[in-house]
């Protein structure tokens, strides 16, 4: 039995619902709204001794880490959805870590520019003073220490656009002349990076777009006409879903 504690299809939680309806299995929908702190809440610590959402259970053994838990899932059920030779997993293994970054300059970027300008003042205050009061690790690195604050410099926006540029740029001359990130075939390289990437021409059309990245449209809009994607992106509960960013806290 598989039970998935999941939020809105983006991001994370969008990477792990693909895999889970791409393999076609059966799994148990927990909903965690980030925004109402649910991660933190006594249900969902019942359910899991950690606060990371995603979350993935199999027959009461908690995934904890989603990169790890994709790729538990590329193998253990079909279709395989990863490469079977060495020089193949290393390429898995590098586009994973790819993923991570861009996730948290996506992230960043999007709770900045479009979540949180888009709450109520009302629901923005409730939500920081909600946040404010949460227990935090005495180190925070990276974007987790920016997206837990109230607000950003933009220096910082600055710093996440050109990151994401420099990542765009990277999957345009990787995706020339192929069709897939890794290989010759669709893996969970594409579900990774597509469930950060695919908001980009929305969140960023100056740095992505059919003239400038054409490989780059081309590849989200074959990722994202598969059934699975499309089950996928339907799953959400705001009808704004598609560009909900969460904060880390």
């Amino acid at each position: 039995m598989l039970e998935l504690y999941h939020w809105e299809p983006n991001g994370d939680s969008l990477k792990m619902i693909i895999a889970l309806k791409e393999k076609g299995v059966s799994y148990k929908s927990c909903y965690v709204d980030l925004l109402a702190l649910e991660h933190h809440g006594e249900a969902f610590k019942a359910a899991a001794d950690s606060g990371r959402v995603p979350l993935l259970i199999e027959n009461g053994n908690p995934l904890k880490d989603s990169q790890f838990a994709l790729q538990y899932l590329a193998e253990a059920y079909e279709p395989r959805l990863a490469p079977s030779d060495p020089a193949g997993w290393y390429d898995i293994q590098d586009w994973t870590g790819f993923a991570g970054a861009l996730g948290a300059n996506v992230r960043a970027l999007g709770w900045h520019t479009v979540t949180a300008p888009a709450m109520l003042q009302t629901e923005r205050k409730a939500f920081l003073d909600r946040s404010a009061a949460l227990p935090k690790p005495p180190v925070m690195a990276g974007w987790a220490q920016v997206t837990s604050d109230a607000e950003a410099s933009e220096d910082q926006l600055r710093l996440a656009r050109e990151r994401i540029a420099d990542a765009v740029a990277r999957i345009e001359k990787q995706l020339a002349g192929k069709d897939w990130l890794v290989g010759d075939a669709y893996s969970v390289a594409d579900i990774n990076v597509f469930a950060h990437a695919h908001v980009l021409p929305r969140l960023l059309p100056e740095v992505v777009d059919a003239k400038k990245t054409p490989n780059t449209m081309a590849w989200l809009k074959r990722v994202g006409e598969r059934p699975a994607v499309q089950d996928a992106l339907r799953t959400g509960r705001s009808n704004r879903a598609g560009d909900v960013y969460a904060p880390m806290v």
